[in-house]
């Protein structure tokens, strides 16, 4: 396969490898790719912004405002309620006066994001403190049998040790016998758990609203049916479709912290807040026909907790902020849906392909940039779309990894591989061509269709010839006077290069130079260099002379013609072997100019044509018009004697 071919298919070909190396990574989950994944889930939520709470839903706050310890009892006689509120754990009947507060202004369900799984703090360990405790739970639990339909509260599933050599074991937290309704209410008509799924960056994302177990507790018997949040919903919204037994579902989180608005817990036993039909309370129509969520939201209680609004180690988001997302979320007629494994390769191969394409586009390495910038973007683009309309997660790291590594390895191995056949097409064109063309042929990254194509071009052709050449041929042994020829053309090549011009051919002794092929500066300047090569040339030969004088070898007297005009440009030769040079009128003209000097004894003619263009920077000798070979007209011709200071 040739070098084009090769890199013709060498963005599809590299694209292949990498989809295919993706692919494994996704099912083998190499290098831990879901947990980057799982950060991407959280960058969309981020990008789509906070959304409006669910309506239905009221977040009451345990925090340090409600936390009354220096209450005086002038407060407290305004609103007696606050001399339950002067430490935390708050007595079991602050909850139980919040609990009938709450159902007797209309609350369809009123949820404890709390555990009791001891009995009341006012139990100190004396006969008269657990008499005391006793009625504190007492009064709770009667409140929870009142309301059952209307209450929900809190358990867990935790580790603990059960000592001495015992390994730690799994355990249900549930709240204290002493004030579980018991009797005809079963503990599960009351009791939801309130645990996430945290994932293994510790983000929580994810919940298990029904039938679940954390792994490793297997089913023994002591079942919780329902989390806090689904058992809260199904008794406020009976017809609301719960999730399938075991069944995961993302949390639409609205947003950070504070998207609920809490209510501080204190202003539940405020006489004034009742009273008045303002915020934040209106006088109890607040909580009229809402799921009430009481919970702590003080730093001082541990209940927070990354989520994909909270990460990095800072803005944690409270429990019970966690909860009322979670309801919101089972309310919703709308949920998260996670592409299933081949779905999510489906696209991943899908993308591939495409990319694959696009990028073979483009030639140049830097080029390829584009195509990655536009389709990683394009692709966040549309899955941000589908994840904030259609609630669809579909994978974005693969998907991106595959886009970076694919235009990486390209650009790489293209911008390495042109650097290597750049140094090694300058190493041939140089032993044959000037600079300047092997410059722009490298430039055109080896493809020289375009620049040796047929072209019209306006140049100055510069022609050189060793007199009496022949004569010296035949005089002199073979091979130190090839030596010596061969000096003299490296010397005269040297000059026509330090003045950007192109060595169109040798002929024999005779050199041809081109100026304004295939690159030009402006005719003026064209000009204008190929008579500085004359006379450097001139120069250069007299140094040459010197040196050979010395060497005992013979001397060169050179003749040299220069013309500007109008020569075909392009790609000569037959099919078995072309060059890159001119031909025309102008050539012709410019050899017979050069023949011209041995008969008008003058070692440089110029035309007038060249003349014309830089006769202020010159001093030459008007020898005026003269027949040459080949012509009808004649030429007007211009002996150069030097330069102008």
């Amino acid at each position: 396969m040739r070098r084009s071919e090769w890199f013709r298919h060498l963005p599809v070909t590299v694209t292949v490898a990498w989809t295919l190396a993706i692919l494994l990574i996704w099912e083998f989950q190499i290098f831990k790719i879901g947990n980057y994944e799982l950060r991407s889930f959280d960058s969309r939520f981020q990008a789509r912004g906070p959304t409006p709470p669910d309506p239905r839903i009221v977040l009451i706050g345990i925090d340090e405002s409600s936390v009354l310890n220096d209450t005086d009892e002038d407060e407290i006689r305004d609103n007696p309620g606050y001399a339950w509120l002067r430490d935390f754990p708050y007595p079991r009947k602050t909850y139980a006066a919040a609990l009938k507060k709450l159902v007797d202004c209309g609350a369809k369900v009123v949820v404890f994001d709390l555990l009791f799984t001891k009995p009341s703090r006012m139990d100190d360990g004396t006969p008269e403190g657990k008499r005391l405790a006793e009625v504190d739970d007492a009064e709770f639990r009667k409140a929870l049998e009142k309301y059952h339909d209307r209450v929900v509260i809190g358990a867990n599933f935790t580790y603990g040790d059960l000592g001495g050599n015992v390994a730690a074991a799994h355990l249900t937290m549930w709240p204290t016998s002493n004030i579980l309704p018991g009797g005809s209410v079963p503990n599960e008509e009351v009791v939801g758990f309130v645990n996430y799924v945290e994932e293994g960056d510790g983000v929580i994302r994810r919940m298990h609203p029904v039938g679940w177990h954390p792994p490793g507790w297997g089913n023994n018997g002591d079942e919780i049916p329902y989390s806090l949040d689904a058992l809260a919903v199904k008794k406020a919204f009976p017809d609301t479709l719960l999730p399938k037994k075991d069944e995961q579902r993302y949390i639409l989180f609205a947003g950070p912290n504070n998207i609920y608005p809490p209510v501080p817990f204190h202003l539940l036993f405020n006489t004034k807040a009742w009273k008045e039909n303002r915020p934040p309370l209106y006088g109890g129509k607040l909580f009229k026909d809402k799921i009430v969520l009481i919970g702590p939201r003080a730093n001082f209680m541990h209940d927070d907790h990354f989520t994909p609004f909270g990460i990095g180690g800072y803005n944690k988001m409270f429990g019970v902020d966690i909860h009322a997302h979670a309801m919101a979320t089972l309310l919703s007629k709308n949920h998260l849906r996670e592409l299933k494994k081949w779905q999510s390769m489906a696209v991943i191969t899908a993308m591939g392909l495409l990319f694959g394409f696009l990028l073979n586009l483009p030639k140049g390495p830097l080029v390829k940039l584009a195509p990655a910038f536009v389709v990683g973007l394009s692709y966040w683009g549309v899955i941000q779309l589908l994840f904030e309309k259609a609630f669809l997660f579909i994978p974005f790291i693969p998907v991106e990894a595959l886009i970076v590594g694919s235009t990486a390895t390209v650009v790489i191995i293209q911008a390495v591989s042109e650097q290597l056949e750049k140094h090694r097409v300058s190493g041939i064109l140089r032993k044959y061509v000037s600079k300047n063309v092997a410059d722009e042929l490298i430039r055109s990254h080896g493809d020289a269709a375009d620049l040796t194509k047929a072209r019209k071009r306006t140049v100055t052709i510069l022609f050189s010839d060793v007199r009496d050449f022949t004569t010296m041929a035949e005089t002199n042994e073979a091979e130190p006077f090839v030596k010596q020829l061969n000096e003299y053309l490296t010397e005269m090549v040297d000059c026509v290069f330090a003045n950007g011009g192109t060595l169109d051919k040798f002929v024999g002794d005779a050199v041809m130079a081109v100026f304004g092929n295939p690159t030009s500066h402006g005719e003026t300047e064209d000009a204008w260099a190929a008579v500085k090569t004359a006379t450097d040339m001139r120069k250069q030969l007299e140094e040459l002379n010197r040196k050979w004088d010395y060497e005992g070898k013979s001397s060169f007297t050179i003749d040299i013609g220069i013309h500007h005009g109008d020569v075909m440009a392009g790609d000569l030769g037959s099919a078995h072997r072309k060059e890159f040079g001119v031909i025309g009128d102008t050539v012709n003209t410019t050899a017979r100019i050069e023949s011209l000097t041995k008969e008008l004894k003058v070692d440089i003619l110029i035309s007038n044509t060249v003349y014309d263009l830089v006769k202020e920077r010159l001093e030459a000798e008007h020898l005026g018009l003269k027949y040459v070979k080949g012509r009808a007209k004649p030429v007007d011709v211009y002996a150069l004697k030097g330069l102008k200071e």
